[in-house]
């Protein structure tokens, strides 16, 4: 989330859920990062929330742990208001880990009014004088800032490629059921020894071995607060310190628990260090392939979905592979999607719940593929499958989920307010999708043929002269694939639907006093 303004609202910016690659290792270093936004006068500035109605997978909950590295600040300006300490800058509900917040550059770029023990602040060495632009401020890349995002991509690939192989090594020796037997196997006689090579392991052990040395009970309490305190990354994830005081075969006392607190505010171990550095160059990596996709969509001649494959093909990370299945999806390439959904377990380490959003997107393929195969679009379902994408999505907000309820939101009008840790009865904003009668009083957009297979006429009323009206066009995910400049207050447009894949689009008139106004187009082959 970069380069916003949030102004007099009641939060300004918001992270919740499950906002970083915490299934597989990239808690640290991967997921949301707030970077260049101001806020004035709200009431939160920050906030990474847990969702309270997430039972299944509320432990998880966070956005990425560094926010800015040591190297590189957030650079967001805070409100700063200390009067009341609210943790009005930066608040945290979700306490999976410490979120670290590297501040630097001008302004009031340090959140001062925190939530504690949560979030930690830390002064970045490297301090410019502002937010940069973005490579490209207008318009399309030319073929030199092309060839520096595409040298940014691959620069930030292999930097952290290296460092995510050393990383992966030195976690838990580089296989953590390993240091479990290891732990299990251990007699009480060995404490030394077993001290030493977990100590030799520090600080990349993981929870899962922390909880077994304790369970186990092989060493002295000692012993196992010196193995905690040499693992501060791993004893501040969520729920450790309950587990150690509450619910372990063999409890800390408090004394033992509050000194494990403390050491989250130790000096950085080499991990966090690692961490920072792997945050830099996998944000610098997404961030080339980022701005290469946008220009690839903006092409207004084709949509170039083989370049944007390849893009997306070049980022290493669980989210990128499933966006991967989503765009051959959306192209109805079924197999493709299946293949890279199948590839998933040759690249990552399958917890439960990547598992099951992995196996919940087969069955999505199942059901939309069913609908291609008898010559339908997502806009044609009967009954039945609507009554199937409904039970498909009810209660879950996975990746597969959230597609199906775009398509019942987009064309069924069957909508739902997002999974949130704010009001979960708050209703979502529908614009309005139903014809607007023409008269004089009234702004309306009228679409024709529809469905359509080649062109499409757009007639126009806004019902006074305008400037900087314009027609927009966007895919089910929103994205916008077109974009024409409306002149006077009546008119016609002609689009060709040649360059864009049978499905569902949004046509969207901007402009008119009485806010923006939206029409359904399908485009049939």
């Amino acid at each position: 989330m970069r380069r916003n303004t949030a102004s007099g609202l009641e939060v300004g910016f918001v992270g919740e859920g499950i906002c970083s690659d915490v299934q597989n290792g990239g808690l640290g270093f991967i997921g949301l990062q707030h970077e260049c936004n101001t806020n004035v006068s709200n009431g939160v500035n920050h906030w990474d929330r847990k969702v309270l109605t997430d039972d299944d997978f509320q432990l998880l909950h966070t956005m990425r742990l560094n926010q800015g590295t040591g190297s590189t600040p957030a650079r967001n300006q805070f409100d700063q208001e200390t009067g009341t300490l609210d943790e009005s800058d930066f608040k945290r509900t979700s306490e999976n880990g410490v979120l670290m917040y590297h501040y630097g550059g001008l302004g009031d770029v340090e959140p001062l009014d925190n939530t504690p023990t949560w979030v930690e602040t830390a002064f970045a060495s490297n301090d410019p004088p502002g937010c940069p632009a973005r490579s490209y401020p207008v318009g399309r890349l030319t073929g030199v800032q092309k060839a520096l995002l595409d040298d940014s991509l691959e620069d930030g690939k292999l930097a952290y490629g290296n460092l995510r192989y050393a990383y992966n090594a030195l976690l838990d020796g580089g296989s953590t059921d390993a240091v479990v037997a290891e732990i299990s196997s251990a007699w009480s006689g060995d404490a030394w020894d077993l001290r030493d090579y977990l100590l030799g392991l520090s600080p990349f052990l993981t929870v899962e071995s922390l909880q077994e040395m304790i369970q186990e009970n092989k060493l002295p309490q000692a012993m196992a607060l010196e193995v905690c305190l040499a693992n501060p990354e791993a004893t501040a994830q969520e729920g450790f310190t309950d587990w150690l005081l509450y619910e372990a075969d063999h409890p800390m006392p408090l004394y033992m628990v509050e000194q494990i607190m403390a050491s989250w505010q130790e000096e950085s171990t080499l991990r966090a260090v690692m961490e920072g550095e792997m945050a830099d160059h996998h944000r610098a990596m997404s961030a080339a392939a980022v701005e290469l996709i946008a220009d690839l969509r903006a092409d207004t001649l084709r949509m170039q979905m083989d370049s944007i494959l390849l893009h997306i093909q070049q980022l290493p990370t669980w989210s990128a592979r499933l966006d991967e299945a989503t765009l051959h999806m959306e192209q109805g390439q079924f197999a493709a999607a299946r293949a890279v959904l199948d590839s998933l377990e040759t690249q990552f380490t399958l917890k439960p719940a990547a598992e099951a959003e992995r196996d919940r997107f087969h069955d999505l393929l199942n059901i939309l593929e069913a609908v291609r195969n008898d010559d339908r679009t997502d806009a044609e379902l009967d009954s039945a499958e609507v009554s199937d994408l409904i039970a498909f999505a009810d209660g879950t907000y996975d990746r597969p989920a959230h597609w199906a309820q775009n398509i019942l939101c987009f064309h069924y009008g069957l909508c739902r307010a997002p999974l949130t840790g704010g009001d979960p009865n708050r209703a979502p904003t529908i614009q309005n999708t139903q014809p607007r009668a023409p008269n004089e009083q009234s702004a309306w957009l009228r679409i024709h043929p529809n469905p359509a297979s080649a062109w499409v006429a757009v007639d126009y009323y806004l019902g006074q002269e305008v400037v900087n009206a314009t027609l927009l066009v966007r895919d089910l995910m929103g994205r916008e694939l077109h974009r024409a400049a409306v002149k006077g207050g009546t008119g016609q447009i002609i689009w060709d639907t040649r360059q864009v894949p049978a499905g569902s689009y949004a046509l969207v008139l901007l402009g008119s006093v009485e806010g923006p106004i939206t029409e359904t187009l399908i485009v049939q082959p």
